[in-house]
């Protein structure tokens, strides 16, 4: 970062990125690199609302419900604007906090598409931890996906998410976050196999009584080490609902 002085001397400044921010430039950098081979790629863009509602079950324990649903607007960028339906997303998961940082979630997936229907189970592995102003969240999942005459998909992923406060030092109602999230798939399927890389920079609005409502860009890019490589652009828009039990 360069200063001008009075005398029009650029000096550097003695300004060093904490280990939180040079995780955001990385993934900036990747985003980046990655738009220089639309020439040479498949572009499609769409919609992705989603509606979540969190259930404490007892200390420790919620329920965590979500829907979400996929609409494409955009093919390609050969194509004109076109809405379709995709498909829609409804999940259970419960949540259990394992340590004051840890927690195991397991649950079900139904997957309605137009022609038939995927059952997925879920597992996942989430660690928290806060420096100073910044929550980093980790998440180490697998699921399987099966359906009626269709092979069972197994898929392992990581996702690194990072939460900024916007004013002051923490997230308070009435306030606005930034939210940046990164995440590598690996799935396989009979003998064949496909990465994908998604990344996630979203804004979001902390309400009272913890919900929360989050908007902001849903980047994935797989086939990898293809020639063509698939870019999906989703605005996604989600909702967080909050419903704790009362205590005596």
């Amino acid at each position: 970062m360069f200063i001008e002085l009075s005398n029009h001397r650029p000096i550097i400044s003695n300004f060093k990125p904490s280990g939180p921010m040079k995780i955001i430039y990385g993934i900036i950098f990747l985003l980046s690199i990655n738009m220089i081979a639309w020439g040479q790629s498949n572009v499609s863009s769409g919609l992705l609302p989603r509606i979540n509602l969190s259930v404490e079950l007892a200390k420790g324990m919620k329920l965590n419900n979500s829907i979400e649903s996929r609409q494409v607007i955009l093919r390609s960028l050969e194509e004109d604007i076109k809405y379709e339906f995709i498909l829609t997303d409804l999940a259970a998961v419960i949540s259990l906090k394992t340590t004051a940082n840890t927690s195991f979630n397991g649950g079900y997936q139904l997957r309605l598409l137009n022609k038939f229907t995927l059952h997925r189970f879920i597992q996942q592995f989430n660690i928290i931890s806060i420096k100073e102003s910044v929550r980093l969240a980790h998440r180490i999942g697998t699921d399987q996906t099966f359906g009626k005459d269709l092979p069972m998909e197994f898929r392992t992923r990581y996702r690194l998410t990072i939460e900024i406060p916007l004013n002051g030092t923490r997230i308070d109602p009435g306030e606005f976050y930034l939210k940046m999230g990164n995440e590598i798939l690996w799935a396989i399927q009979s003998n064949q196999s496909d990465i994908e890389f998604r990344i996630t920079p979203k804004t979001g609005y902390l309400f009272p009584k913890s919900n929360k409502l989050e908007a902001g860009i849903d980047y994935r890019f797989n086939e990898f080490v293809e020639s063509a490589i698939d870019h999906d652009f989703w605005i996604s828009i989600t909702w967080f609902q909050t419903i704790n039990r009362k205590r005596k």
